[in-house]
């Protein structure tokens, strides 16, 4: 069911639109570029997307790009939860490209970084590994009912390092971050694959699977029940280990409007596993997450 956001749930909200944010970028960079111009890279999922997008359609300019817009999402409220929030975000991204593409980076999903190595082309096989410190908005959300009785804690910092490969049409990804001290605490590795393709002057979809793996510390902040919590909520207690919390993959389209507006539609379906599923706390196994956005760049 859908149900009015709270702030923190607004705030995992916004991050999740904003993952969608620079494939947005790439959509809207996209005519009159040569073809053997740098693509866009960046370490999430939906940086993936954009680049595969660049690459199609040629690379930005040297120089800062900036993007504005605005977006409507629908997502969980906790990992596992059947319920749904509805909410508006804005958007926003800052990124700076010299000839060998992205590297600095400035915005929410992302945080703050830089690469610190790029080799090779898009056509014969691009490397690129960064630096960043980010937020994580993953949390127990201390507003949400379903959550009552049960420890919570909100987002954290995480440093994170993470690797790319690209080449034509196909990108790869894997992202390691570790939480400083704050929220989950714990470690996890993001691990991503999309294909993109073009189609009319403009447009473009995108398609790849995900996974995420989580330490013991990061397994247990999220779906354990210790026994205090069971006692509090009637929850049965569990243990949650280290190992695979979730699988599934992400869609998108993207299509011109007018002049530098751009529309982009975002469908993720992700499946909990192992412990994640098993979990006394676990709703729902299939969650789901659909954003769309309408862009510019300025």
């Amino acid at each position: 069911m859908l149900s009015r956001p709270s702030g923190s749930a607004f705030v995992r909200a916004l991050t999740n639109v904003l993952w969608s944010a620079l494939l947005l970028i790439a959509a809207s960079n996209a005519s009159g570029r040569a073809e053997d111009a740098p693509q866009a890279s960046s370490g999430e999922q939906a940086a993936q997307q954009a680049r595969a997008a660049a690459a199609a359609r040629g690379g930005p300019p040297q120089g800062w790009t900036k993007e504005f817009g605005a977006a409507l999402i629908a997502n969980p409220e906790f990992n596992g939860s059947s319920s749904y929030n509805l909410i508006p975000v804005p958007y926003f991204d800052f990124r700076y490209f010299d000839r060998q593409g992205l590297k600095h980076f400035a915005n929410v999903p992302q945080g703050l970084g830089t690469y610190f190595y790029r080799d090779g082309n898009p056509t014969s096989g691009r490397t690129a590994a960064f630096v960043s410190i980010a937020p994580g908005f993953a949390n127990r959300d201390p507003d949400s009912d379903d959550l009552d009785g049960l420890d919570t804690f909100g987002p954290s910092i995480e440093a994170r390092l993470g690797i790319e490969y690209s080449i034509r049409a196909w990108s790869f990804n894997a992202t390691v971050a570790q939480a400083l001290a704050t929220g989950h605490e714990g470690l996890y590795v993001d691990l991503s694959a999309s294909y993109q393709q073009r189609f009319g002057s403009s447009s473009f979809f995108s398609i790849g699977p995900n996974l995420r793996i989580g330490n013991e510390q990061y397994m247990d902040a999220f779906h354990s029940v210790t026994v205090r919590e069971s006692e509090r909520t009637g929850l049965a207690p569990f243990e949650a280990g280290s190992g695979v919390e979730q699988l599934g993959f992400r869609g998108v389209l993207s299509v011109p409007v007018a002049g530098q507006w751009r529309l982009t539609s975002v469908l993720g379906l992700s499946f909990l596993h192992g412990d994640a599923d098993d979990s006394s706390l676990s709703e729902e196994t299939t969650q789901a997450f659909f954003l769309t956005a309408l862009t510019r760049q300025f």
